[in-house]
């Protein structure tokens, strides 16, 4: 039988036919700004009749440094629990973005802090109802300091993100935790501390974007000893990082083998935690989107957790590899039957 995800189109752009972005027609592009030359790079390319930049808090840009962006939203506020909803919905209001029903609306999440990212598409189908949305995510050649790289620092607090079922962050007493694993090995310290999961899947992305990135995200992982010192290896899922397809697929089987385990523990949540790319948090996002009202019918509960940090680095990644397009049609939830 053929996934739902397998239905869904994807293009990708190297530098010999990146040109080719400026043959997009849409009506809204959405980015948020960093220095990163993939993110500027796209920018700049993308045809759109609007073009918006979003600035977060945590990479700490003074408004000197943003002043000659056009359509830039400078988001304020200090973390709070309803930091991701406030940006997204006063954005919105700011730019006067509205009626995006027929309008045809682009992301570019290679830029955004995940929280904001997760938020944002859940608030473009679930409030702007719309049946499709594209998604732009680039690739860098390398990050900067390869498998050292420092990508967030101090984290404040590890909670459900707003809107999503449970964001009280409460655990429930049956949880099953699929965990993204990245780079950022201390954040993964920091949610399986706090969580204590019993009951765990751990995602890795594989290919990686570059080859040796597999190979810097495992070093990181065995640093990561709260995590891997009883993993076993059907506790791991394995998907292509650039990939939100086979991600959210490959979740979608390992979960459904889990609870036809007859042996298993009875699961009452399920908690998604993306520290990886974003090309798997747009997979993991399209599991909870697809696949949240099946599991509410076996009284499961799904929601994001995630570790919201004070600073994130706005240079990580160097250069730009490739540029991926992906086309999300969530009009398909209403013509196949999800099993």
């Amino acid at each position: 039988m053929i996934s739902i995800y397998e239905l869904m189109k994807s293009f990708e752009f190297y530098e010999d036919n990146i040109n080719e972005l400026s043959n997009t027609d849409f009506d809204i592009f959405i980015s948020a700004f960093n220095n990163e030359e993939m993110v500027l790079n796209v920018f700049n390319k993308i045809k759109s009749e609007e073009k918006f930049w979003l600035v977060l808090p945590e990479y700490k840009f003074t408004t000197e440094e943003t002043s000659e962006l056009v359509n830039t939203y400078f988001f304020k506020e200090e973390y709070n629990s309803l930091i991701e909803i406030n940006c997204i919905k006063n954005m919105f209001e700011q730019f006067n973005i509205q009626d995006l029903k027929n309008k045809k609306v682009c992301i570019d999440v290679t830029g955004f802090i995940k929280p904001y990212m997760i938020f944002l598409i859940e608030y473009l189908h679930e409030f702007e109802n719309m049946d499709k949305i594209s998604i732009i995510y680039s690739e860098p050649k390398k990050y900067e300091k390869k498998g050292n790289t420092p990508f967030s620092k101090n984290i404040l607090d590890v909670r459900t993100i707003r809107n999503f079922t449970d964001y009280s962050g409460q655990q429930r007493k049956n949880d099953l935790t699929i965990i993204n694993v990245g780079y950022d090995h201390k954040l993964v310290d920091k949610v399986i501390g706090d969580k204590k999961p019993k009951n765990k899947k751990v995602l890795i992305g594989f290919p990686s974007l570059q080859p040796d990135m597999y190979q810097e995200n495992i070093v990181n992982l065995k640093q990561s000893m709260d995590l891997n010192e009883d993993l076993k290896e059907d506790e791991f899922i394995y998907a292509s990082a650039n990939n939100p397809y086979s991600t959210a697929r490959n979740i979608s089987n390992s979960v459904t083998k889990y609870l036809n385990n007859k042996s298993s523990t009875k699961i009452e949540n399920i908690s998604l935690i993306p520290l990886a790319t974003k090309a798997q948090t747009l997979g993991m996002i399209l599991f909870f989107i697809f696949e949240k009202e099946k599991y509410e019918e076996k009284d499961i509960s799904l929601n994001f957790t995630y570790p919201f940090t004070e600073r994130y680095s706005s240079s990580a990644g160097v250069g730009l590899s490739k540029v991926n397009l992906y086309e999300i049609e969530f009009d398909l939830i209403s013509k196949i039957d999800i099993k």
